[in-house]
């Protein structure tokens, strides 16, 4: 059965070689109790322990039913003890924090037996080792005596053909010691039982052989009862399939069996969720609002204009608005945001970009005359003013369109140091204000255009024309595909938008265009105040009365340079961010670490009976994820709760919150515990099992 040749075991602690085993020349076979004697230190119970599979040999050979084992890996060590080998050990080695059934089940599940044929040999089993009443206690609540029992009947569970029993009796009392040798030799049949022991007295009687060790030498050999040898053919071995879903079920049992464990690890989980969310979501609101820039947005610099808004850009509540006592106006995009219009003058057409003003505007009259109702008037930057005027005062007397619906006459114009842009003034009332203010939020709307049917996506630019009916203007190669089309909205500001429903009766096709046109009826509209523009008599008093109510003020007139601050201290923000995410991160990392290191002798269990590399990264990973992603969870839902129930300013950021940014921290989660048990795992399959269950993984951390 066990043949070994020449066997040499050498031990390297800090460039020190101790010698373990030397020249070792042995055979066993089935049916065989043999007991292993010597001194402390002689070397017995390395030869166990190479036998068996849980140390490596350095020399010779070791052949197992004829098969060499001196090119066995760590895997095939590891099929090995599953399969072959039954350990009774002198420190018991049970999973505490598992049932007795539990424990007893494991090595058949490991061996990929039905989880319920497994339950039921369980039972016989622990019936047959008197530890039936003791089936659902845990191993932290069993008597030294009573954890052997348990450990002899997880020994058998897989029908072994080796029993290796490391100083079974040397924790228990001399009549526990003699009902468990008793028992050995009861399980013994069909087997090879090896016992490494102090107290050869205790076992002589039950023995076939007894081999002495001294100084990693063989020293005596005595066959007592001759066994006859085993001339049957051994069958060949072939690996069991360990199946995967008990690799969940294993976590999860772990994850159940260690409450204090499981309860800390999460906690460590939902600290690092809660900050890394909070950190993550205000550099996505600091990022947002960060580009919200005058520089590029402001058209209209009049010294006494202000503009009012939310700093997370949230609509402003109705009492705010009420308390503001200079002249405001609400949403005035108009103001901003520039459309196309064209002036007309004896066949002669030319474009001009415009933005629209209803407050008046200081400015220096440069030509034609002041405008009376439904008369246009320009009002062209001051530092621009030749140009402009070279341009366009052929067209005073003509008229101005805005649209192919407005058309009004252009009387004359003027210049501002306070624009940066040409500006139209009109006295043609709110209805007008109101038109240009829709036309403007028609340029800040796109569409997606999706046909599921080619996999393909477009999107389509609004453009003015005079249509009766929505059109849509498209590649030809969507023809035919009119009834699949999905259609989508998109506002491309930072506000959002009560947008219409649109249905098309007519699509015509262009060679490469894409854009779509409305007929004017289809209004967008704001769906809240969002932001105010004020007109202050006193700008710094009013300032700081705005500010008072809870207000983000801008005041053009005065400059920019607050945003290139602003720019800086994001990038400042974010980086600090980082920092601290990076150092939390290894404070968790290391907390985590020193966790699953304390759950070492279980995992070394796990080893010893069969679990390789591979699996037992899963079951590490999958405890460390379900934890994770349950404590995620729970700062997620904690977070809008808080928000939602105390409406507290700083959890403005959770509305910052997309399906894209949650994704993306599941997924550095569960990069962090890969990271974590992939780590744990090096560590601990470094080492040899015998190693491991000493604690080194610990130690070496």
């Amino acid at each position: 059965m066990i043949e070994i040749k020449n066997l040499s075991k050498y031990y390297n602690n800090d460039s020190v070689v101790t010698l373990g085993l030397r020249n070792i020349n042995l055979k066993f076979q089935k049916n065989e109790i043999v007991a292993i004697i010597g001194d402390s230190g002689s070397g017995k119970s390395t030869l166990l322990n190479v036998i068996c599979g849980v140390d490596t040999y350095d020399e010779g050979e070791m052949l197992f039913n004829g098969n060499e084992t001196s090119y066995f890996n760590q895997n095939d060590l590891d099929e090995y003890r599953k399969q072959h080998v039954g350990f009774i050990y002198q420190n018991y080695n049970i999973i505490d924090s598992y049932t007795v059934l539990e424990n007893v089940m494991l090595p058949m599940l490991i061996n990929g037996v039905p989880q319920k044929e497994a339950k039921e040999r369980a039972i016989n089993l622990i019936q047959r080792v008197g530890l039936f009443e003791r089936i659902h206690n845990k191993g932290t609540k069993l008597s030294g005596g009573e954890k052997q029992r348990c450990v002899i009947a997880r020994a058998l569970a897989t029908d072994c053909e080796i029993l290796a029993c490391d100083e079974p009796t040397g924790n228990l009392d001399s009549k526990t010691g003699a009902e468990i040798i008793q028992l050995i030799q009861e399980v013994a049949k069909d087997k090879l039982v090896l016992i490494v022991t102090h107290n050869y007295d205790e076992v002589k009687d039950i023995i076939t052989r007894r081999i002495k060790i001294s100084d990693g030498e063989v020293v005596e050999d005595y066959q007592m009862n001759p066994v006859e040898e085993d001339s049957s053919l051994q069958e060949e071995s072939h690996p069991s399939k360990f199946k995967k879903s008990y690799l969940f079920l294993l976590a999860l049992k772990n994850i159940k069996s260690t409450p204090k464990k499981t309860f800390f690890s999460f906690f460590v989980f939902l600290c690092l969720s809660m900050i890394a969310f909070f950190l993550y979501l205000t550099c996505i609101q600091s990022a947002e609002t960060s580009t919200y820039n005058p520089d590029d947005y402001f058209q209209i610099y009049s010294y006494n204009r202000l503009i009012a808004f939310n700093y997370d850009h949230t609509p402003i509540e109705k009492g705010k608005i009420a308390k503001i006592k200079d002249k405001y106006y609400e949403n005035a995009f108009y103001e901003d945001c520039e459309f196309e219009a064209t002036f007309v003058r004896n066949n002669s057409r030319r474009p001009v970009n415009l933005v629209y003003s209803q407050h008046e505007i200081s400015y220096e009259h440069i030509l034609g005359e002041q405008p009376v109702k439904d008369e246009v008037y320009i009002i062209f930057p001051k530092q621009k003013i030749d140009e402009y005027s070279l341009e366009y005062s052929d067209f005073i007397g003509g008229t101005l369109r805005v649209n192919s619906y407005f058309e009004n006459k252009f009387v004359g114009f003027g210049s501002s140091a306070y624009v940066n842009m040409p500006v139209l003034v009109s006295k043609m009332g709110d209805e007008f204000t109101e038109k240009i203010c829709k036309l403007v939020y028609r340029q800040d709307v796109s569409m997606q255009v999706r046909v599921p049917e080619l996999e393909k996506n477009f999107k389509a630019n609004f453009i003015n024309q005079r249509v009766s009916t929505p059109t849509l203007y498209l590649p030809k190669e969507f023809q035919g595909y009119e009834d699949s089309f999905e259609l989508k909205m998109i506002m491309k500001n930072i506000y959002s938008a009560k947008l219409p429903t649109f249905t098309y009766s007519f699509v015509d096709y262009a060679k490469t265009e894409c854009y779509f046109s409305l007929p004017y009826e289809y209004l967008i509209e704001a769906d809240d105040v969002y932001e105010l523009t004020v007109y202050a008599q006193k700008p710094k008093e009013c300032t700081k009365s705005l500010e008072s109510l809870g207000l983000t003020v801008l005041r053009p007139s005065i400059g920019y340079d607050d945003f290139s601050v602003n720019l800086l201290l994001l990038y400042i923000y974010v980086i600090i961010s980082l920092i601290v995410i990076f150092v939390l991160s290894f404070i968790c990392y290391a907390i985590l670490s020193r966790i699953y290191i304390s759950k070492n002798k279980e995992y070394t269990v796990f080893r010893s009976l069969g679990i390789m590399n591979k699996q037992m990264n899963w079951i590490v990973l999958l405890e460390m994820v379900i934890l994770a992603l349950l404590a995620s969870i729970v700062a997620f839902i904690a977070m809008y709760i808080i928000y939602f129930t105390t409406h507290w300013s700083f959890l403005n950021i959770v509305t910052y919150n997309t399906f894209g940014i949650t994704l993306l921290y599941y997924v550095t989660i569960f990069l962090f515990t890969v990271l974590i048990a992939r780590r744990f795992n090096r560590r601990l399959f470094k080492l040899s099992v015998q190693t491991s269950l000493k604690g080194d993984v610990a130690r070496n951390d």
